[in-house]
């Protein structure tokens, strides 16, 4: 099939989808069609360094669900200790306690093992991923930006809250067990979330779900890969973004056209 036959096949099978998440979604979230203000002095290292400012960082960190200091704390102080370290489930806990500023009797006010400590980080992880991807999902303004703003704003929680982000993505790759069980859990409810988002904001091609189901799960791992290297370097999350859009168009495209070929 040639380039204009390609095309319109995908566009009949749908009209917004990829154009929606097109060629502006190479501008920052937020920014498309128009300029910012100029950012304080004191925002300018920031964007020059990677590519937008504290305010976007702002919007990344969202506000975690409430519970008590102490176990927040502890969920914090676990997170950067294992962060560091090759694992969680072997933290000290008096170094725990210590890192937390807490007494290191308050582990088990909270908690009865440190797998479920790490159980807890991971909950709490996934619920601030879900909460902050369909709100960039929805306040996206319009379908062309809606890839740029969501993976944009993936990338800045990930810097934001790398500690978090580096243990629960450990534990996926790790031993079996129920922690791995939950961080995969809450990659397929992420999976369902967007697929439930995209196709109300008609940003899918009209595929059967059998079909976008994997192409959504590539697209995820995709994206957390794209994270560890903006953890590594933010510098350069333009590119990313790009990296990004190209990966759904070819994804998307690609089914489209097999789906079109003569059974």
């Amino acid at each position: 099939m040639g380039q204009v036959g390609f095309a319109r096949a995908a566009c009949h099978q749908c009209p917004h989808a990829l154009p929606a998440l097109g060629r502006a979604g190479l501008e920052p979230a937020g920014q498309t069609g128009h300029h910012e203000p100029d950012a304080p002095a004191g925002h300018a290292g920031l964007r020059a360094a990677t590519g937008h400012t504290a305010g976007d960082a702002r919007q990344a960190r969202m506000s975690p669900p409430r519970m008590a200091q102490g176990k927040r704390l502890l969920m914090e102080a676990a997170a950067r200790l294992a962060a560091r370290q090759s694992g969680a489930r072997t933290l000290p806990l008096r170094e725990l306690a210590r890192e937390a500023g807490l007494n290191h009797n308050t582990f088990y006010r909270h908690f009865a093992t440190q797998d479920e400590l790490i159980h807890a980080i991971v909950d709490d992880f996934g619920q601030q991923l879900r909460e902050g991807l369909a709100k960039a999902r929805l306040e996206a303004p319009s379908l062309h930006t809606l890839s740029t703003a969501v993976v944009g704003w993936t990338l800045d929680f990930a810097l934001v809250h790398q500690d978090v982000f580096v243990v629960a993505m450990r534990e996926r790759y790790g031993p079996p067990g129920p922690v791995r069980d939950a961080v995969q859990a809450t990659l397929m409810v992420l999976q369902d979330d967007m697929l439930s988002e995209l196709q109300a904001r008609a940003a899918l091609p009209a595929l059967p779900e059998t079909v976008l189901r994997p192409l959504l799960g590539i697209i995820i791992d995709h994206t957390f890969k794209l994270c560890f290297e903006h953890i590594e370097a933010p510098q350069d999350r333009a590119q990313r973004l790009v990296d990004a859009q190209r990966l759904f168009e070819t994804l998307m495209l690609g089914a489209v056209a097999r789906q079109s070929r003569p059974s």
